[in-house]
């Protein structure tokens, strides 16, 4: 089949590609108007894939083969929305879509969200807002150094909030699966469609990174604004060939790094030499990370990447708000910190963050264990005797309870915890 006018492949790609490059184009930054018209053109061009597929593999006289793969990946419950979402787009009306931009200011005891409530399609807008709260209330009225915020997007759809990209890429890898399908039954061996596949594999990762954009994390001190643009997320793919995140991953305990029966302060142990041991071999790459611990045996590792403060506090409160603490034994934790001496306290109290770190007495690798009874433990390691043996085991023998507000950074965690120790007397 190297004509293109032959090959049952070829009209499939083309427009799943077409949908593929809509999503690709929206962007947090585009006003209401012109996401809206993307996402149409998306469902549009999406619907058009299995129309295209069907007409050409009837021809073929394949059509069982069409309805058997498109049985296979397509009819599912939680394809519903999409098919929803297809036939309004195209028989109806345009995807009524409204924007909000919601403001995080982290503060030192607590997390202050700002909602503008109004229809909001200017970012811009939304951000003068909030710096105007942030230098007039927070830094002339409060008195606070810095202030450490972060911006998300959020889309509602009938007064509903909807989780548009998540839902988008879910629907994207059942489709990548179903035209691989198409594509192995048509036995195509022109270059067009192999070609034109690659492409379409290439867009697919784009599109899934594209979720960390809908999140930016800022600064504000000594007058100026800055913003962290860089971000990390660790990707591979389940059986089914879908890409998935591997934060979202949960495993058994039972296999040969934890084991199901250790206890979670053993299990902390564990997790703590298996970090020292990568963060030896890794070092300028170390990324920090958070371990949870369910209740039924399994666990979570959720690596992050977080080049400001603000980027540290949305992956603490993003565990606060997405996690069920009910069914959670012990959340771990490893990362790099800061350490100063004790005669600088003024001046870590009265000095912005990007100038006290430079003068920090040393940079350790740091531990901290919060159980769901209440229970924190911490332990740091200093990185220049990481791979001193006996140095590590005695730290690792000395781990004990902490007294007071030791591990402050890791408050919304604790408190989370607290709130369900509260609830269940």
């Amino acid at each position: 089949m190297n004509n293109l006018h032959d090959c049952l492949s070829f009209g499939i790609l083309q427009k799943f590609y077409s949908a593929l490059r809509n999503i690709e184009s929206f962007q947090t930054n585009n006003d209401i108007f012109e996401n809206i018209s993307l996402l149409d053109n998306f469902f549009s061009e999406f619907r058009n894939i299995t129309f295209v597929a069907q007409k050409d593999f009837s021809n073929a006289g394949l059509l069982n083969k069409y309805e058997a793969i498109r049985e296979k990946y397509l009819i599912s419950d939680d394809m519903r929305w999409f098919v929803e979402k297809r036939n309004q787009t195209t028989k109806q009306k345009p995807f009524e879509l409204i924007k909000q931009v919601i403001f995080d200011i982290y503060l030192p005891e607590d997390r202050l969200i700002l909602v503008d409530d109004k229809f909001c399609y200017k970012y811009d807008e939304c951000f003068d807002f909030t710096m105007d709260f942030i230098k007039n209330y927070l830094i002339k009225n409060i008195g606070l150094i810095e202030v450490f915020f972060s911006s998300r997007i959020i889309y509602t759809e009938n007064g509903n909030n909807i989780e548009i990209l998540p839902m988008i890429r879910n629907g994207i890898n059942k489709m990548m699966l179903c035209v691989k399908e198409f594509y192995s039954i048509s036995a195509c061996t022109c270059d067009k469609c192999k070609d034109l596949l690659s492409k379409i594999e290439s867009k697919q990762i784009i599109i899934i990174a594209k979720e960390m954009i809908f999140s930016c994390d800022y600064s504000f001190e000594q007058g100026n604004i800055k913003r962290a643009n860089e971000y990390v997320e660790l990707h591979t793919t389940d059986k089914q060939g879908n890409i998935i995140k591997m934060s979202e991953i949960r495993c058994p305990l039972s296999n040969s790094i934890w084991g199901d029966n250790l206890s979670v302060s053993a299990l902390f142990q564990h997790f703590i030499i298996m970090h020292i041991i990568i963060f030896q071999q890794a070092k300028e790459t170390f990324m920090p990370v958070f371990m949870v611990v369910y209740k039924d045996k399994t666990f979570q590792l959720k690596p992050f990447h977080a080049p400001s403060k603000s980027g540290f506090y949305r992956n603490v409160y993003h565990l606060v708000d997405n996690l069920n603490f009910n069914e959670i034994s012990a959340i771990f934790y490893c990362g790099e910190s800061y350490i100063y001496e004790t005669n600088q306290f003024n001046y870590v109290n009265t000095t912005p963050y990007s100038e006290r770190i430079k003068k920090a007495k040393n940079i350790v690798l740091s531990f901290a264990n919060i159980t769901e009874d209440g229970q924190e433990y911490e332990v740091f390691f200093d990185e220049t005797k990481i791979c001193d043996k006996k140095y590590v085991t005695d730290n690792i023998k000395k781990i004990t309870p902490t007294v007071g507000a030791a591990i402050n950074w890791l408050n919304p965690i604790i408190a989370e915890f607290k709130r369900q120790i509260k609830e269940k007397k």
